[in-house]
């Protein structure tokens, strides 16, 4: 995702995509070969003198057309947050397999171990592990499951109705997209 569209998401949503730092941290980061050029701009950015960057290692590794979803995931995400006091932050945003992955932390303890995971030693046979979450993480982990869907019809490159590709590489392109894509690829 380019500069302008990775900053516009770190203003509008600075709890769940950015992360105060240290001067050491940001300078250790900036020196990964891997690191986006919009990430590295994003921590040339300070408040009140605290270096900032964003909370993901390695940016939004995903195309501009998918900016309108992701900034609408993050309009739900920040309200049901705000509803039930819960402290979200992304830990990675992709494309993978052609759709969208968005994986979340929370930065408060949000699950509790009813029954581990094992043999039940009353009948001897395999038990599922069951686990209790606080209020409000189930619908917002619907609100990323509900955008890892609708991803899988928007062209990754500028936002427009399209369609899963599977042509070795997994991608949503609109027809136009994928036409400039496979010149770009010297693919006929």
């Amino acid at each position: 995702m380019n500069y302008e569209n990775t900053l516009a998401l770190c203003r509008d949503f600075p709890s769940l995509y950015v992360k105060e730092a240290t001067k050491e941290e940001c300078e250790r980061r900036s020196q990964c070969e891997f690191l986006s050029e919009a990430s590295r701009k994003v921590m040339g950015l300070s408040v009140n003198g605290e270096p900032l960057m964003l909370a993901m290692q390695w940016g939004f590794e995903c195309g501009d057309g998918w900016f309108d979803l992701i900034h609408r995931l993050s309009v739900d995400i920040a309200e049901h947050a705000q509803t039930y006091g819960l402290h979200p932050y992304a830990s990675q945003v992709k494309e993978k397999f052609g759709s969208l992955r968005f994986h979340m932390q929370f930065r408060e303890k949000v699950a509790t171990v009813i029954q581990e995971c094992g043999i039940d030693p009353q009948t001897g046979r395999w038990a599922n592990g069951e686990v209790e979450y606080l209020p409000g993480v189930k619908e917002i982990r619907a609100l990323l499951r509900h955008a890892e869907e609708a991803s899988a019809s928007i062209c990754e490159g500028c936002g427009a109705p399209g369609s899963l590709i599977t042509d070795g590489w997994h991608h949503v392109h609109c027809a136009q997209c994928e036409a400039e894509y496979r010149r770009k690829r010297g693919v006929t």
